[in-house]
């Protein structure tokens, strides 16, 4: 917090621009953005061998990801109700893959 307000490091903001504009691309034209569904996220972060790749922490990395996405897939990061995220170090080729997926409403007719 900075003077009472929520404060987004530069080289943060920047990472969740890069995380919104590739999902943005991948979404179906077809259908609504953001969602009203619930959703679940598998997560997997690939991190270099640098300092920061070794310190790079997963619930971090996953907050990153889950707010890139807000208003982009779900409207609020409540919606994602189900997530898994495992944490690779020292990759040569550091990225994020990520799954996601709507979770049907209960008592959804099948």
């Amino acid at each position: 917090m900075v003077n009472g307000r929520a404060y987004t490091p530069r080289t943060t903001a920047d990472a969740e621009d890069r995380v919104a504009w590739v999902v943005k691309s991948a979404l179906p034209a077809d259908q609504a953005w953001p969602s009203d569904a619930l959703w679940g996220v598998v997560a997997r972060f690939y991190c270099g061998g640098g300092a920061r790749g070794h310190l790079s922490d997963g619930d971090n990395l996953l907050k990153l990801v889950k707010d890139a996405l807000t208003m982009i897939v779900w409207r609020n990061d409540r919606q994602v109700v189900d997530v898994h995220y495992t944490v690779e170090r020292g990759c040569a080729d550091p990225r994020t893959d990520l799954e996601l997926w709507a979770i049907p409403e209960a008592g959804a007719g099948g």
